[in-house]
């Protein structure tokens, strides 16, 4: 996996060689800093093109003010509905995350 660390915003930009694929597992780990404002996760592709954008299989914003978390996709450039339900906001400031992405077969269609 390829790394790119931006530690004053915050960011890292990760690439899975060869890509994610049917039957691997993605974990993100961290502890939520005590004045986050949020956090987010996007597993993309990259462009096939130079002017277009690469399809986004998931983006995941965690908004810690609205106890939201908000889950949507991009395919051929075109954004889906977004999913904004759960039962519970499972994130706390000053605590230890955990998310983990499987991925299935069933899953990769387009």
């Amino acid at each position: 996996m390829e790394e790119k660390d931006n530690k004053e915003n915050g960011e890292y930009i990760g690439e899975i060689k060869g890509g994610l694929r049917p039957s691997m597992k993605l974990v993100v780990m961290g502890i939520v800093d005590k004045k986050a404002k949020s956090i987010e996760v996007t597993l993309s592709t990259k462009p096939q093109e130079e002017e277009t954008e690469g399809d986004v299989g998931l983006q995941l914003k965690v908004n810690f003010r609205d106890k939201a978390v908000q889950r949507n996709a991009r395919l051929d450039g075109k954004w889906g509905s977004s999913e904004n339900t759960l039962s519970f906001f499972p994130f706390a400031p000053g605590e230890s995350f955990k998310v983990k992405f499987d991925s299935y077969y069933y899953d990769f269609t387009k």
